[in-house]
């Protein structure tokens, strides 16, 4: 991951879990309720954007439930 500049997003690679970033994140939501956007949205396809304009809380949570769902790819 390149770490933004000011931005409340980042990009960063799913490419080596060999799924779609569309896939990645229906999984992602259906598996650990996290929302992500689908990299291809933005033609960055084989990342996702992550935004984390929320509180430190709720930032932690969402982290610690995608790191527990990437564990399972």
């Amino acid at each position: 991951v390149v770490e933004p500049a000011g931005a409340f997003y980042t990009f960063p690679s799913i490419k080596k879990f060999g799924l779609v970033s569309e896939d990645f994140c229906i999984k992602a939501i259906k598996e650990a309720n996290v929302a992500l956007v689908p990299g291809d949205c933005f033609g960055t396809e084989g990342h996702i954007r992550l935004s984390y304009c929320v509180s430190d809380q709720d930032l932690d949570e969402g982290l610690n439930r995608l790191s527990t769902f990437i564990s399972t790819l």
